[in-house]
């Protein structure tokens, strides 16, 4: 958007854009893991990392994911 603002010239959406990049303040809020293993018929199966897909696993709720 910076440099579409740039090009433009137009110093309402120039000032716009500083506005929205002094305003912006990022944070991190997870980062995701995903994990596989191949099986012996080359298909690529899910090893779960969470205890949620742990849970769901045992209940029964296959997590495969052929790939």
């Amino acid at each position: 958007m910076e440099a579409i603002a740039n090009e433009n010239g137009n110093e309402t959406l120039l000032e716009g854009v500083k506005i929205i990049k002094e305003a912006y303040k990022p944070s991190k809020s997870s980062t995701y893991v995903e994990a596989y293993y191949k099986d012996k018929t080359g298909r690529m199966i899910s090893v779960p990392l969470s205890i949620t897909s742990v849970i769901e696993e045992r209940n029964g709720e296959d997590k495969e994911r052929a790939n």
